[in-house]
């Protein structure tokens, strides 16, 4: 059998040091049980923030919803209407088409805790209903429709104007 020169005895070192490398599977069981510990922590923290941000962007949305209603019945010279389901989660917003009403787009509310609440707009007869009205003249139903947020005493109000169809919210 050949003598091995050097550098042939460095690299079959090198080699058998090799397989000592790695993590043993103690180490890999801790450091799982950390990850596991830390996500436990964490992840109720990130969900009540993930509501929590949830409710404002619900009210933009539907804040965006009554505007857009607004100025598209100024703007094609039409009545628009914006209905709240019975639910809570969800408002449609219709075009009136002559005879009937299409509709035209929905808005959800975003994640899970957040809904829409106490809608009352006043009709023409001076019932009050979960109906706003948008009309060509600029005009619209008044009233107005809260943004609330399970396990939170935090209320957005939207509010529609009446003579001027402005929708604001506070």
């Amino acid at each position: 059998m050949a003598e091995q020169t050097p550098m042939q005895s460095r690299l079959r070192r090198r080699l058998a040091s090799a397989d000592d490398r790695g993590f043993t599977l103690i180490e890999l069981i801790v450091v799982l049980s950390l990850i596991g510990i830390i996500s436990a922590i964490a992840i109720p923290g990130w969900r009540s923030y993930e509501d929590s941000q949830a409710q404002p962007s619900s009210a933009a949305a539907l804040v965006a919803l009554m505007r857009n209603a607004q100025v598209r019945a100024v703007a094609e010279e039409t009545t628009y209407k914006v209905t709240f389901a019975g639910d809570g989660k969800s408002a449609t917003l219709s075009k009136f088409t002559g005879a009937t009403y299409t509709s035209v787009s929905v808005v959800k509310v975003q994640g899970r805790a957040p809904y829409f609440t106490n809608p009352r707009f006043t009709q023409s007869d001076n019932t009050v209903g979960a109906i706003a009205y948008f009309y060509a003249r600029g005009a619209a139903t008044p009233g107005t429709v809260q943004v609330g947020r399970t396990h939170s005493s935090k209320i957005y109000t939207i509010t529609v104007e009446g003579l001027t169809g402005r929708v604001s919210q506070s």
